[in-house]
């Protein structure tokens, strides 16, 4: 999780102040996976979940069914918020190139010269 947290934190760039997966999430990721054998049914309880399931699937039938399926929304969701926000982020990128904003000091006989990188130019007039 801290290695996901550092991608996201890389992605966004330079202006990410803080970490973007809360603490919180960070421990259930690590803890959660422990509890998954005592959420599996046994026996009775597994033949229970296994008819409810077949009927669930016996319900759906026909493809727009399946499109609609709330793991499918999910996926395509997640597919165009990416997308969305990579665009987002090149046009800004291109568009920061091309009008990078620069401030300035001129005296007389010398000028300082800050651009939005950091990059900082000194000239004598």
């Amino acid at each position: 999780m801290d290695r996901l947290d550092e991608r996201c934190a890389a992605f966004v760039g330079r202006d990410a102040t803080a970490r973007f997966i809360p603490e919180g999430v960070k421990r259930f990721t690590t803890w959660a996976p422990l509890l998954i054998p005592f959420y599996l049914p046994k026996g009775a309880q597994w033949e229970q979940v296994f008819s409810a399931g077949a009927a669930i699937q016996a319900r759906q039938h026909g493809f727009a069914a399946g499109l609609l399926s709330p793991a499918i929304l999910v996926m395509i969701s997640t597919v165009a918020a990416t997308a969305l926000f990579t665009l987002r982020r090149k046009i800004r990128e291109r568009h920061a190139k091309e009008t990078e904003q620069t401030f300035g000091l001129i005296n007389n006989k010398y000028e300082v010269e800050l651009k939005g990188s950091g990059e900082i130019n000194s000239f004598l007039t």
